[in-house]
């Protein structure tokens, strides 16, 4: 019932999508029609934390989840899939998270803090993109506050990458799009060059040939924890 309640509020915007999805509808298939060989290609994550978190009060990164925090769940889902380097960019709050993750140490995990947090998301991606491993040649873009995105979803969009010839790959749940969205390095500096509290999202339109709709079986790409009423719907959700 949580899941079909979410796709009710989810309907309720979706039509501010309906004209750009017509417009990427070239983008849902047959780009692997003439495919080059990515098996081998190495896979980064960039989690997005630097946010205030100024509509929960707190910092929703370390609100509990069971025996671990939202952030916490949200890494080791990442942790447990074939990502190869995860960059955490922190801001607000940035010691206190630091502190807690420092009690659970994760393999392949860098952390780093973007001073500029407060002037939009897009210094967040410049600052996590930066620092990837040179040898990455793509990265998922993961938002801290989607807990319940399951390992295998994030393989599966990552192994959708290596067998097309896709710059973008875009999840989707019962038609609906969802996070994260994983990038081919060919567009790091465009992603790079945005500025302002705007997502990747803004460089679709520029590559509709080269962009892929994953469906998957889980609706967690489309749970986020926003604000208390979220949290207290989806604390439970999954345990």
């Amino acid at each position: 019932m949580l899941a079909v309640s979410w796709l009710a509020r989810l309907s309720k915007r979706s039509c501010a999508f309906q004209d750009e999805d017509a417009r990427e509808k070239m983008g849902h298939s047959g780009i692997g029609m003439s495919t080059k060989t990515k098996i081998e290609s190495r896979m980064g994550a960039i989690v997005l934390a630097a946010g205030s978190s100024s509509r929960m009060g707190e910092a929703k990164q370390l609100l509990p989840l069971a025996d671990s925090t939202v952030l916490e769940r949200t890494l080791g889902n990442l942790i447990d899939s074939n990502v190869d380097e995860i960059v955490l960019v922190l801001g607000s709050s940035a010691e206190t998270i630091r502190e807690r993750l420092a009690d659970s140490p994760m393999r392949n995990l860098r952390i780093i803090v973007n001073p500029d947090y407060g002037q939009g998301m897009a210094t967040s991606l410049r600052a996590g993109l930066d620092v990837l491993d040179k040898n990455i040649e793509a990265a998922l873009i993961v938002l801290a506050d989607q807990p319940f995105i399951r390992a295998e979803t994030f393989d599966q969009i990552i192994d959708q990458y290596r067998r097309s010839d896709a710059q973008i790959v875009i999840p989707m749940f019962q038609g609906f799009r969802g996070n994260p969205v994983l990038l081919d390095r060919s567009v790091f500096l465009e992603v790079m060059a945005l500025r302002g509290d705007i997502g990747c999202r803004a460089i679709f339109g520029n590559h509709l040939d080269r962009t892929v709709k994953e469906e998957v079986n889980d609706v967690g790409i489309l749970l986020d924890i926003d604000n208390k009423d979220d949290y207290e719907r989806l604390r439970d959700f999954g345990q």
